[in-house]
């Protein structure tokens, strides 16, 4: 647990604890007449972020523009307005022009007597038991989708 972070509430409850502090101080002292000043000095220190930027930014807080109109040379604000919205006539997509259909994959001979099975960018060549055991693993695979259907 933090005693203190940077926020405005922090900065109320830690100045609160001194104020009350001091105060029981100086009402159990000989000085009992100053606890009206004590009062007054906490009242501008809590209030001191309000005036102070640097201090309100320093508790996170956002910047103060209470006093602003004080001044008498304000910045430019730099704000863009956003352009009005305009209705736009709607406009049809294009037509879709006729390609050449894709091609996922495709099975072949090769000129030394295998089978090239082209599967995207990868190609797979086999031979004739190469053909047989894929064609087993197809038809093992084959009864295991029938087996789940029923």
């Amino acid at each position: 647990m933090k005693l203190f972070e940077r926020s405005a509430g922090y900065w109320l409850f830690w100045s609160g604890f001194i104020y009350l502090s001091l105060t029981a101080v100086v009402v159990y002292s000989p000085y009992r007449d100053y606890t009206m000043l004590v009062q007054l000095v906490w009242f501008a220190l809590i209030g001191l972020p309000l005036v102070c930027n640097p201090l309100a930014r320093w508790l996170n807080m956002k910047e103060n523009k209470m006093f602003d109109w004080m001044k008498k040379n304000k910045m430019p604000v730099n704000e863009v307005p956003f352009p009005t919205p305009e209705a736009v006539e709607p406009v049809e997509p294009p037509a879709l022009k006729d390609k050449d259909p894709t091609i996922h994959y495709t099975i072949g001979h090769t000129d030394d007597n295998r089978v090239a099975f082209r599967i995207g960018y990868t190609t797979l060549f086999m031979n004739s038991a190469g053909v047989q055991t894929l064609i087993d693993q197809l038809e093992m695979y084959q009864s295991q989708l029938h087996q789940e259907q029923e």
